[in-house]
């Protein structure tokens, strides 16, 4: 056990215990070098394991601390870092300051049914966004909710884990479930691991509302089926519950998955709560489906159009399935999680799951990588060859004498080819949009404003040297300055460019701009590359609007290109850095507009050498 006062990794003090178990414990710690409060979350193994588990379970530890990092939203605990020390395992998460909602339940008993839906929206709306990651929770009970002093509802886990062997049958019952048995549905003891998908999620929130609603815990699943008259409706024992919210926690309680609410957002609209995200795929998930039918190994293991692949851009369920399916969903909010998933048999039939898995993996990875390559080159190539066609064909029906077509021709050809070194080959792009624009900054067709610029609160100079955009720029004041080139205003768009801070200024923010309706409304996507940070504002009727606070995402490359890129589908915007996640949201404040690119400065006399490169945009 770790005391008061001891350093981990000359960065984390501890400072109390939170709790503990045989497994692990979780403490409070003081991070030094950012000088705030941390949630320590340590997870010892279970002794006795062999090294090949151990080394199984710390790649799963590193892989699911890593995606767990990815996730930013304003009602799920964040974790900021992940380490092993002297043989254990530790997750860092923000500490998040407020009162457990089991602890409020005990105080208070019952209560009242607008604060119980206030916080249940704000729950749905977290696991919306981990759904449509691909991303199961698996453990949402009122223990695991904190209500901070403003009254917002955070998603935590301070729970224990316990590192467990497959091979020793006494820890194989304990961890089978995997969450609370008042708040588990019934999938989660099923004796093959327990399928679980977001109707799983669901459960547990309608077994939340429930105690908050009636003052106690449902029974759990087990007793239902054993005895249902056990279980009693909301309204018999609190009537002052309305009987429209009884309904749909009824509804989110059913045991037969088919029978819940299938997702998030449709259990928040039944509760009257807007602005919960849909699905990013309609898809039943009820028990009348067989679980391989679920199953999204790769991009294309389902026939269906390239385009529409591409397009929807819908990150798979996460099933690792192989004999005996060795790890199955990853869970949100730092609960850890498959370690508790390993399958269930004997050390020779484990020992040749392996094989099989590790053979068909490595073959699902170089598939993806090849589909993955191949679509995206074909999709640049396409357009690059359209483009160069009809580019090419113009010139050829205007050109007179055959010299002239010739140069024509030559032009098209090296404009196209220009196009195919300039366009992403990513599939986070629509395959099926068009391409409106992308800018290898060669010339300024597309009227960059270049040259210098002196105003009031900044002056600087643009030019184009060696096919980048160079921006100088000196701050007089505070200031963001923009440029937005000569190109048609959209409302759906993906926009990506690659960006790099030369030199200056080290808090210089450099982003993206869109839906630019004029100078006080506007989106902006920016990165302080330097303290790998990363913010979404937007400006509305002259004011500004913090939509996605400052999150750290070791995407970013301090001092290096860093491509950003945004997909705006109506009022959902998802952003990457460098191809990678970090985030989406909904805005409503933003219609239709153009696009740019940015730098910020912040206090008089900064000043700042950036370079901009391939600049893309594309629309419907």
């Amino acid at each position: 056990m770790l005391t008061p006062g001891e350093i981990l990794q000359d960065r984390y003090r501890i400072v109390s215990l939170l709790g503990q178990g045989g497994m692990g414990a979780v403490y409070r710690a003081w991070d030094m070098r950012l000088s705030v409060p941390v949630a320590l979350k340590e997870m010892r193994p279970q002794p006795g394991l062999s090294s090949q588990v151990l080394d199984q379970l710390r790649q799963q530890f590193r892989q699911e601390a890593t995606v767990l990092a990815r996730l930013i939203h304003p009602h799920l605990v964040r974790v900021t870092d992940f380490f092993e020390e002297d043989g254990n395992a530790y997750l860092v998460m923000d500490f998040v300051e407020g009162e457990n909602l089991a602890e409020i339940i005990n105080q208070q008993d019952t209560l009242s049914e607008e604060k119980v839906l206030a916080w249940g929206g704000q729950l749905l709306n977290a696991l919306a966004y981990c759904h449509n990651q691909g991303i199961i929770h698996r453990d949402v009970k009122p223990q695991n909710v904190v209500i901070r002093p403003d009254g917002r509802a955070v998603l935590v886990d301070f729970g224990l884990v316990k590192l467990w062997d497959p091979n020793d049958p006494r820890t194989r019952t304990a961890m089978r479930g995997m969450g609370t048995p008042e708040y588990a549905p019934p999938e989660q003891y099923e004796a093959d691991v327990g399928h679980t998908d977001p109707c799983s999620d669901i459960y547990s929130v309608g077994a939340t509302l429930y105690h908050a609603l009636v003052g106690h815990a449902p029974p759990t699943a087990t007793l239902r089926m054993a005895a249902p008259e056990r279980f009693v409706p909301v309204r018999d024992i609190n009537p002052q519950v309305s009987q429209s919210t009884e309904q749909v926690v009824l509804k989110a309680l059913k045991l037969p998955r088919s029978e819940r609410w299938q997702n998030a957002a449709e259990m928040a609209s039944a509760l009257g709560i807007e602005g919960v995200s849909k699905p990013k795929r309609a898809e039943s998930v009820g028990q009348s489906a067989p679980p391989h039918e679920r199953t999204r190994v790769l991009p294309g293991a389902r026939p269906q159009p390239a385009a529409e692949v591409s397009r929807r851009r819908v990150p798979v369920w996460i099933w690792l399935l192989g004999v005996g399916a060795l790890f199955a969903i990853l869970m949100c909010a730092g609960s850890m999680w498959g370690f508790g998933k390993l399958a269930q048999y004997g050390e020779s039939v484990q020992t040749a799951t392996a094989e099989v898995q590790a053979t068909g993996a490595a073959q699902a990875t170089a598939i993806a990588q090849a589909n993955a390559t191949a679509t995206a080159d074909s999709n640049a190539t396409a357009t690059a060859e359209s483009i160069q066609a009809t580019r090419a064909a113009q010139a050829q029906a205007s050109a007179t004498p055959r010299p002239a077509q010739a140069t024509a021709t030559a032009q098209a050809e090296a404009t196209a080819s220009a196009l195919a070194a300039c366009l992403h080959r990513s599939l986070l792009a629509p395959s099926d949009w068009e391409v409106i624009v992308c800018d290898p900054f060669d010339d300024d067709d597309n009227d960059w404003s270049l040259g210098e610029y002196e105003g009031e609160r900044v002056v600087g100079y643009r030019q184009l040297v060696d096919g980048k955009l160079l921006w100088d720029a000196e701050a007089l004041s505070s200031v963001i300055w923009w440029t937005i080139p000569d190109l048609v205003e959209t409302d759906d768009f993906y926009l990506t460019t690659e960006a790099r801070r030369v030199t200056g200024a080290e808090n210089a923010q450099l982003g993206v701009i869109f839906r630019r309706a004029d100078a006080d409304h506007y989106g902006l996507f920016k990165i302080q590359d330097s303290s790998q940070h990363f913010k979404f504002s937007t400006r509305h009727e002259g004011e500004w609007h913090t939509v996605m606070d400052w999150a750290k995402t070791s995407a970013i490359r301090p001092g290096e290109w860093n491509r950003l890129t945004v997909l705006g589908e109506g009022e959902r915007f998802t952003f990457y850095i460098n191809d990678q996640y970090v985030g989406e949201v909904d805005e409503s404040r933003l219609s239709e507009g153009s696009v740019g690119i940015s730098v910020e400065l912040l206090e008089e006399g900064d000043t700042v050498i950036l370079e901009f490169d391939n600049f893309e945009l594309r629309a419907p």
